[in-house]
């Protein structure tokens, strides 16, 4: 099976329904693929880039979560080169926690601000609210 950011996510889903399970796991926001309103209107033009957006995950995240779901059924995937990450999701995830980790606690130790802001320029780009939440020292 071949797969990438132009597969029609209702096509997949009807083929293999426990993608949309995986979607969940990814997002609860994918419960709204799961509406048959939903799916019978924007549904059938859908692609798993449209979806990335809604779940607010890179496509690349997805389309890899997907083959490897997949893959793990038995099922052999076919990614498309552009789709595949260079690194993975959740490792860049990890250091760039620990990076606004150490900036917090740099702070609390008395670093004035100065010093910090331009490091967390760079850092925050991408960084969504849940992950500072969950940031603890």
């Amino acid at each position: 099976m071949k797969i990438n950011s132009l597969t029609k996510i209702i096509e997949l889903v009807k083929q293999h329904p426990f993608i949309m399970d995986e979607l969940i796991k990814l997002s609860p926001k994918a419960k709204k693929l799961n509406n048959p309103i939903l799916q019978r209107t924007i549904g059938k033009r859908a692609t798993l880039a449209d979806v990335s957006k809604i779940i607010n995950i890179p496509s690349n995240v997805l389309i890899t979560r997907i083959s490897s779901t997949l893959e793990n059924a038995g099922i052999q995937v076919e990614m498309e080169k552009g789709d595949a990450p260079e690194t993975k999701w959740y490792d860049k995830l990890a250091d760039r926690q620990n990076q606004l980790k150490e900036l917090v606690l740099s702070l609390h130790d008395g670093t004035p601000m100065d010093k910090l802001k331009k490091k967390f320029k760079e850092i925050i780009q991408e960084v969504s609210a849940s992950e500072l939440a969950e940031l603890s020292p």
